[in-house]
């Protein structure tokens, strides 16, 4: 199979019931619009999968771009890109191993704060993340699903409002989710192990920010049950504790974000929510 699409949105500026102030060079000083809201956005994707007697492989390249105004500011506008290369493949072997599954993807993420005709701060966000499924036949009345996942993220940020240090994040868990089926009803249980390292590299142009290196655990685990009470009726439970670590800008951010007319302060001392 194969597949395409494109688009393209062209939306102007937002028309209000009341007059406001824009100083925006070019737009009245007075009108009945919310000054700087238009926006453009564009894009596609293209990807096809191969099917065979015991599975598939696909693959996808899609893109977007925009570019919008800031209603924080008059003159300010962000043009946004981004692209991303996606694989996905099952196969079903059979035996004890009833399916594998792999997703893997890469997205390259890019924008730009413009002042005016002048490009200011450069927001850069790379990263890859790998998840590997096994279905694993029944063992008794027991079905489920064991995992890996692995991310990497990079970002970046360049110029006077850099509210975040250059960081990279990187992240494994394990995981799995098993049932049982009964008579009566069923029995479920899920759970997840993280090791997230969160890294800042500081910024060369930027004194306020340092290097420094943040380890987390994350732990996350659910219980549910399932109850006939009649051919009609069912009595279902659940319980789940889910555990997140800080993301960096929680951690390491200081300095102004235009996008949110906020300054935002981080705290490199916080722990997993």
């Amino acid at each position: 199979t194969l597949h395409f699409y494109a688009f393209a949105r062209d939306s102007s500026v937002v028309s209000v019931p009341v007059n406001l102030p824009c100083s925006k060079p070019g737009a009245p000083a007075l009108q009945r619009k919310i000054c700087n809201s238009a926006a453009t956005a564009d894009g596609g994707a293209l990807g096809g999968s191969v099917f065979f007697d015991k599975g598939y492989l696909g693959a996808s390249l899609s893109t977007f771009k925009t570019n919008s105004g800031t209603v924080a500011e008059d003159e300010v506008t962000m043009d946004m890109r981004s692209k991303r290369f996606a694989l996905e493949g099952e196969y079903k072997p059979g035996g004890w191993a009833q399916s594998v599954k792999l997703q893997t993807s890469r997205t390259d993420y890019q924008h730009t704060e413009f002042e005016g005709p002048d490009p200011g701060t450069v927001f850069k966000n790379k990263g890859n993340d790998l998840r590997l499924e096994l279905r694993h036949a029944k063992l008794g009345n027991i079905d489920g699903v064991i995992g890996l996942q692995t991310e990497k993220t990079n970002f970046s940020a360049d110029g006077l409002e850099a509210f975040a240090p250059y960081s990279q994040t990187k992240q494994t868990a394990l995981f799995a989710y098993e049932e049982a089926a009964f008579s009566w009803g069923k029995l479920s249980f899920g759970g997840r192990l993280e090791s997230v390292k969160v890294q800042s590299f500081g910024n060369p142009q930027v004194a306020r920010f340092t290097p420094e290196t943040r380890s987390f655990k994350p732990a996350s685990y659910a219980l549910g049950g399932l109850l006939n009470i009649t051919p009609q009726w069912q009595l279902t439970g659940n319980f789940a504790v889910t555990q997140r670590a800080p993301k960096d800008y929680e951690l390491f951010a200081d300095g102004p974000h235009i996008a949110t007319a906020a300054y935002e302060v981080g705290n490199a001392n916080k722990g997993h929510e």
